[in-house]
């Protein structure tokens, strides 16, 4: 590649040797019409936002394109470096940017993860670190991504309100702020939405992620009947957690106790579904039947991870339909009760009605869920 490239820059009749024609049969030499290799020019915007999107980087997007000019359509004058790619991402940058300013919104919408990057120090050395990326959106708009000097609540709000002042997004028609149910987002003393409502000296009204809110309540029951506590972000130190991180799916499906429940699923919901999702739906219903489908018993299950308790519960599940130890088999099936008759339908309604609207009332038949069918738990679940 290097020495085809090098040929397209070169104006000297030794890049197109009979040796070296030779030694690659697929070289293809300049001819007489062929100008010497220049660098491209027009302007690479919409190469430049699919390669931001799937996170390609300057050097290799500018290969890419190269070969692909050159080497398979035949334009040997025309050549990307990456240069040329990092000046195509600034510029669609500092045009979004130019859109956002002076837009002023309604709603605001921030969540966060941790992003390993690798950084450039002083003396030259490269670093890995763990870095906080938080992703905001106003009224549906993807508005960039802000990086807090750590990770606490106060920190989380200043890096936002500095975030919307240097873009010149205007929040005086502010009303509504939403993220997930995580603690530092929702302390009432230190959380990240009361310090974004002080910094930003009006009241907001609060929208919290309810798919996040409905898994509180199981992961309280199982961290209870496990008699454990998270040993890592994907571990536990009880027996039952011990068994659920190994490969449940390879144990024999057993007979069981069919648990009914209404499993009926609109497309519309079928269709917006994660692949774990989608396990967790299907393994409702074949335990709601009383079957499970030799396919659906062998399939793989995602990983353990305490931020999404979904693949836990798919792995309760799976755990239930075989043959548990018999000192945890009670714990087991009020665990698989529990995510057929609560969650389950929880997570459906969410999905199936996600509007602000529906808010309350998908709260409000949880509540009840609970205290029809767990009475002896409600007050511990609920508190």
């Amino acid at each position: 590649y290097q020495r085809r490239v090098r040929g397209l820059l070169l104006d000297s009749e030794d890049t197109t040797s009979s040796d070296e024609s030779s030694a690659d049969p697929s070289f293809v030499p300049r001819t007489a019409s062929q100008t010497p290799g220049q660098y491209l020019m027009q302007a690479l915007s919409c190469t430049a936002l699919e390669m931001t999107t799937l996170d390609i980087s300057n050097l290799a997007a500018a290969r890419l394109l190269t070969c692909a000019l050159n080497l398979d359509l035949g334009q040997l004058n025309n050549v990307v470096t990456d240069k040329k790619i990092a000046g195509e991402r600034e510029r669609l940058r500092r045009n979004s940017f130019d859109k956002l300013r002076g837009t002023s919104i309604k709603g605001l919408a921030f969540d966060g993860r941790i992003d390993r990057e690798t950084l450039v120090c002083r003396n030259g050395h490269l670093v890995t670190t763990d870095e906080n990326h938080y992703t905001l959106l106003g009224d549906e708009e993807y508005l960039g991504f802000t990086i807090p000097e750590s990770g606490t609540g106060r920190a989380i709000a200043k890096s936002i309100v500095e975030y919307l002042t240097a873009v010149g997004i205007t929040v005086e028609d502010l009303e509504a702020v939403g993220s997930d149910g995580t603690a530092i987002n929702t302390g009432h003393k230190d959380g990240a939405l009361v310090h974004l409502q002080g910094m930003l000296g009006i009241p907001l009204q609060l929208i919290i992620c309810l798919l996040h809110h409905c898994e509180l309540p199981f992961k309280l029951l199982f961290l209870l009947l496990d008699n454990c506590v998270t040993t890592g972000p994907n571990s536990y130190s009880g027996k039952m957690g011990k068994i659920l991180a190994t490969n449940v799916w390879e144990r024999p499906v057993a007979e069981f106790e069919p648990i009914p429940c209404d499993v009926e699923v609109p497309d519309a919901v079928l269709q917006n579904l994660s692949s774990d999702q989608q396990y967790l739906y299907a393994i409702v219903a074949a335990i709601s039947r009383g079957h499970v489908p030799e396919r659906l018993a062998r399939r793989k299950i995602g990983v353990l991870n305490h931020a999404r308790w979904l693949n836990t519960q798919s792995r309760v599940l799976r755990l239930y339909v075989s043959s548990p130890d018999p000192s945890m088999r009670d714990d087991i099936a009020e665990l698989a009760k529990f995510i057929i008759l609560v969650y389950y339908p929880m997570h459906r309604n969410i999905k199936h009605r996600p509007d602000l609207s529906e808010g309350a009332p998908h709260v409000y038949r949880e509540v009840a869920s609970i205290k029809q069918h767990f009475p002896h738990h409600a007050d511990f679940l609920l508190r």
